[in-house]
């Protein structure tokens, strides 16, 4: 919140493309710069209201290079992880790599991220005491329930309660094209193509812990951002930036 306002109001944008409701996870090796700018109201950066931050992507140089990192968290990996807090495991792995095409003209830079989150939670048992107090229900009364689900609505039950695992992917890829189509003392212009997408996905969703498994269902989000960015200096009084974005998210949900 930027002076009191809702978050709504703010504004994220990468290499000038503002990024709509839906966002986009983007590459963390991929970025070079983060700002922020918070102001009441900016006509000058298109009249938003609230907070603005400002990502930069990677480009590429004449050196080639890059960097690559993997994490790991878990909860046994805490050292004050209580009993009744849900066991999870994540892994993440990024990296980026860029260098030149042409010498001092043309560079390139790409960039992927993979995480996966796995949860490790459970759905009604009547076998687990300690399910049955997290969900605050007697395990008598976990047990009618089922019974009565099997013995007069006919659903099977089995293999429907217990302990499963939420999985959630998210992979992110980006790449960077960089061309200094004319450099001279008076005039100069640049020509940036970028592309992102991002893909996450997640099975078992929508269980709780007084829920069988059958319950659950999966959920996928896609998010697609392509731009092209003309930079041209004319002498040294005037500038120009024309710039062409195209952006589409999806969201799909299989019960």
């Amino acid at each position: 919140s930027v002076a009191g306002m809702s978050e709504l109001l703010n504004q994220v944008t990468l290499d000038g493309v503002v990024l709509g409701e839906g966002g986009l996870g983007v590459p963390e090796e991929g970025m070079r710069r983060t700002s922020i700018t918070t102001s009441t109201f900016d006509a000058s950066r298109g009249g938003f209201a609230g907070g603005m931050v400002s990502m930069q992507t990677a480009r590429g140089n004449n050196r080639r290079g890059g960097s690559f990192s993997y994490r790991l968290d878990s909860d046994a990996l805490q050292s004050t992880a209580a009993a009744t807090t849900n066991a999870f495991s994540r892994h993440q792995f990024s990296g980026s790599y860029g260098g030149p095409i042409i010498t001092n003209k043309l560079f390139y830079n790409t960039s992927l991220q993979f995480s996966r989150n796995t949860n490790h939670r459970f759905a009604l048992s009547f076998n687990d005491p300690l399910a049955g107090q997290r969900s605050g229900v007697a395990p008598d009364s976990i047990g009618r329930f089922l019974d009565v689900l099997e013995q007069v609505y006919r659903v099977p039950a089995f293999n429907q309660t217990g302990a499963y695992d939420q999985v959630t992917d998210d992979i992110r890829l980006q790449g960077r094209v960089d061309w200094n189509i004319l450099q001279d003392r008076s005039r100069s212009q640049t020509l940036s193509v970028r592309f992102n997408t991002n893909v996450n996905t997640q099975d078992s969703t929508r269980i709780s812990q007084l829920d069988l498994m059958q319950r659950g269902g999966e959920a996928e989000r896609n998010n697609i951002l392509a731009s092209a960015t003309l930079n041209s200096r004319f002498r040294n009084n005037w500038t120009n930036a024309l710039q062409l974005s195209f952006s589409e998210s999806w969201n799909q949900s299989l019960p």
